[in-house]
């Protein structure tokens, strides 16, 4: 018996459904698709792995009332699952792999995206729907792009903003980050107003990120006279 079948017949038992009851348990997913973890054989079981508790005023203590959520954990990981816990993390709407929603470290960057309002898809189906995965990020001073590298953006035809200065922009705390996406827009419209304009994350820190602008030519094929 391989892990996955270990793995729905103890989430079946304790859930009475092989992918989980949606409560202690929401997913049960094959491969990682987040940077740094497992691998396309991992089998990740995602939920909610604290025991049911009820909090005693008087004496100030914690009595357990049903522990089913942490026994299911120490045996899905003795067959060899993964525990991810579900509010942290989710499965992409194209491969159907495990993606990190919520940071990990302060330097981490998401690698996923949200299209048509709530769909997630991971950097790697990101990487091949090429210019479709970026149509939320353009123009909208309010996102930025995390999930690729530049050469990825590069390829596509955009362009760094003043190419031959090696500062990016920076926002956060310290005196002087003060960079804003909007007034940048503004400054890149006033030079080259037929363009499309896209932010970069760059880095990403307890207090700072560190950003860069990019832009490509507007295609005005549809903008016709009739």
């Amino acid at each position: 018996m391989d892990t996955l079948e270990k793995v729905r017949r103890l989430v079946n038992a304790a859930t009475g459904d092989e992918y989980g009851d949606g409560i202690m348990v929401t997913n049960v997913i094959v491969g990682y698709a987040e940077p740094g973890y497992g691998s396309n054989d991992s089998v990740i079981v995602l939920g909610n792995w604290n025991d049911k508790q009820r909090y005693n005023s008087e004496d100030r203590t914690w009595t357990t009332l049903d522990d089913t959520p942490s026994r299911l954990a120490r045996s899905l990981e003795r067959v060899g699952a993964e525990i991810e816990w579900c509010d942290e993390w989710t499965d992409c709407q194209g491969c159907y792999r495990a993606v990190r929603t919520e940071p990990d470290s302060y330097s981490w960057q998401a690698s996923y995206a949200v299209l048509n309002e709530c769909e997630i898809f991971c950097r790697d189906c990101l990487l091949d729907m090429g210019d479709d995965a970026l149509t939320d990020y353009v123009n909208d001073t309010s996102a930025i792009v995390t999930w690729c590298d530049t050469a990825h953006v590069e390829s596509l035809g955009y362009v760094k903003w003043e190419p031959g200065n090696e500062h990016t922009y920076e926002s956060g705390w310290h005196p002087g980050q003060t960079d804003d996406p909007k007034a940048i827009d503004a400054e890149i419209r006033r030079v080259m107003p037929d363009v499309d304009v896209l932010f970069f994350l760059d880095e990403a820190s307890q207090f700072y990120i560190r950003f860069s602008a990019y832009t490509r030519p507007r295609d005005n094929d549809d903008d016709t006279e009739e």
